[in-house]
């Protein structure tokens, strides 16, 4: 319980600390929707496909080549009197392989998450992923934004270990 409670409070510090330091560096956030998730395990046992929004996120660019990305993302699915929420809380670091934007910016992303759902009982589990992907500029403060992510989620009392693979295509608007 207390590596849980040290992995939330790390969240916590980091999505409400670093945005205000990192703005005040660059002055630029990326705010985006994750607006298609395609993704399953390596069991074979669980696929999904969620549309139209999944995940928000804002990134707060710390150098020309860092910026720090909290996110969260909301799924809820009621099937055949079966009721299923989850709320997953992220921060990433998108580490850009170009300094300057250009017309296709790729980067990598490690990523630190911790899970909530309730699907009678409320657990939590926390992971760890990696992404790689690209954005692709559409217009001066617009871009699309394609990611390939590898996740583990961590096994526990409640939840099994699990690998995650998933697709992500998504929208931002940059501010400056």
């Amino acid at each position: 319980m207390s590596l849980r409670l040290t992995c939330v409070r790390a969240l916590v510090v980091g999505a409400v600390l670093m945005p205000s330091s990192a703005t005040a560096q660059t002055g630029s956030i990326e705010l985006g929707v994750d607006a298609l998730s395609v993704g399953g395990d390596f069991t074979g046992n669980l696929i999904t496909a969620v549309v139209p929004v999944r995940t928000l996120r804002a990134g707060f660019f710390v150098s020309d080549r860092v910026s720090v990305e909290p996110q969260m993302a909301f799924e809820y699915v009621n099937f055949d009197g079966f009721d299923f929420w989850e709320v997953t809380l992220g921060v990433g670091s998108l580490l850009h392989l170009r300094r300057r934007p250009t017309r296709f910016r790729g980067y990598v992303r490690p990523l630190v998450t911790l899970n909530v759902s309730d699907t009678g009982k409320r657990a939590s589990q926390i992971g760890l992923g990696a992404g790689v992907g690209g954005k692709i500029r559409l217009l001066e403060r617009l871009a699309l934004r394609l990611e390939l992510v590898f996740g583990h989620a961590f096994g526990n009392e409640e939840f099994a270990g699990r690998n995650d693979l998933a697709g992500i295509v998504g929208v931002s608007f940059f501010t400056r």
